[in-house]
């Protein structure tokens, strides 16, 4: 399908690296020695005359992300590997937190701010009641993320090298409905923190304007989540009732607004959050 919020695009993305499943991208490169020189030069042509037109038609790309909330977010030219290096010193770092109920993922996103101000999102911890089949209670999950903090101050591989950020300031950022986590961090020694003046539209918009500018990048091979959420959380059909545009969301503050899982996205706006908006200067 040509829309990159469509459920089989949005399906592939989510199974992809789950253990049960095999996905296998192929493309017209893997037929080439069989094609005839009159479809190759066709393949050619429509390379030069309509690039867009040619990802969708034979790589599979989709034509459009209509409806897509980050829909200027480009996995080719917004990640990076933990090799690549960095541009300028790490001087904050910060764990946004979603807290799961019901049947949601618990979720921990590790973000990196650098002396520039761009924002490298390095890693992912969740644990999924569906895929898992197991849920957790808030003690547990706890003790998933603080087992997790403590790994992190040993040292996290960033920049092609080992880097040891425990010294630097920072703080693990939960949601405002934390359902006593920020209490059982505390009591683990994890410097924890509710989200302060929760938006979600404005956050929404704070990181799309990080994505527009070339501020935020993810660590490809440990963010596989984040980059399939983003890919694909959708406007819910009452923006569009209500002619709220993309750009302009007006008063709209509700996450009603927004479909699809988005448990890493919502950890991850809150991590950035704080170290675009908090006092970090003054946390050691």
């Amino acid at each position: 399908p040509k829309e990159a919020n469509a459920w089989s695009r949005a399906w592939v993305a989510k199974v992809r690296d789950l253990p049960d499943y095999k996905v296998f991208d192929t493309s017209f490169a893997d037929i080439w020695h069989l094609l005839s020189e009159q479809n190759k030069q066709k393949i050619r042509l429509s390379y030069i005359l309509d690039r867009d037109a040619w990802e969708y038609k034979y790589l599979g790309k989709p034509a459009t992300n209509d409806g897509v909330v980050y829909n200027n977010f480009n996995e080719d030219k917004h990640c990076i590997s933990v090799d690549d290096p960095l541009d300028d010193m790490i001087i904050a770092w910060s764990i946004g937190v979603d807290v799961a109920v019901d049947r949601d993922k618990t979720v921990g996103v590790l973000s990196l701010k650098l002396a520039n101000g761009r924002i490298i999102t390095r890693a992912v911890v969740e644990h999924d009641p569906k895929v898992k089949k197991v849920k957790l209670t808030i003690n547990q999950q706890a003790e998933l993320l603080a087992n997790w903090y403590f790994e992190i101050l040993k040292g996290i591989k960033i920049g092609g090298v080992m880097q040891n950020i425990s010294l630097l300031p920072h703080r693990v950022v939960v949601d405002t409905q934390d359902f006593g986590m920020v209490e059982e961090l505390v009591q683990r020694g994890v410097p924890a923190i509710k989200v302060d003046h929760k938006n979600i539209i404005k956050d929404i918009e704070r990181g799309k304007t990080l994505i527009n500018c070339n501020r935020l990048y993810i660590v490809k091979d440990k963010c596989r989540p984040l980059i399939c959420e983003l890919s694909s959380i959708l406007w819910r059909n009452q923006v569009k009732t209500l002619n709220l545009r993309v750009e302009n969301y007006g008063s709209v503050t509700k996450q009603q607004y927004v479909l699809g899982e988005d448990d890493v996205e919502n950890a991850w706006r809150y991590g950035h959050s704080w170290l675009l908006m908090g006092d970090y200067q003054t946390i050691v």
